[in-house]
């Protein structure tokens, strides 16, 4: 039997897919980093070398045990519980006013709306409409 020929688009379906695969696996990659950074224990080792008066290289291994970065943890709550963890901000005018006051927004919101449907394009011909 020969082959099926396949859709000219087969190629390109099969690299999105491909590449979605790929996508996901780094994020799922970097959520690992972040879940493990938060919950610390990761064996870690600091090398520190230094040169004694008389010539000799002396090497000291220090292994601790990585604390965990409440930071990563804060980071991944904040942006999967947005409602509950996420910064708030508020912004207000004087006093805890609106920034803008309700009706003199309104008012603004009502006249472009005016202004637009006023005005309508057709192809390279505008026709004005009377409100």
């Amino acid at each position: 039997h020969p082959p099926h020929p396949q859709p000219p688009q087969q190629d390109l379906i099969d690299f999105l897919y491909a590449l979605e695969k790929a996508e996901a696996e780094a994020e799922a990659n970097r959520l690992a980093i972040i879940a493990r950074a938060g919950q610390g224990g990761a064996p870690h080792s600091k090398t520190t070398t230094r040169t004694l008066p008389n010539g000799e290289t002396e090497v000291t291994v220090v292994e601790e045990t990585l604390k965990p970065e409440w930071q990563a943890a804060a980071w991944f709550l904040e942006r999967r519980l947005p409602g509950r963890y996420a910064r708030r901000v508020e912004v207000t005018g004087a006093g805890g006013s609106a920034l803008v006051p309700a009706a003199e927004a309104a008012r603004g919101l009502a006249d472009q709306i005016r202004e637009f449907q006023a005005v309508r394009v057709v192809g390279e011909v505008v026709d004005v409409v009377d409100v």
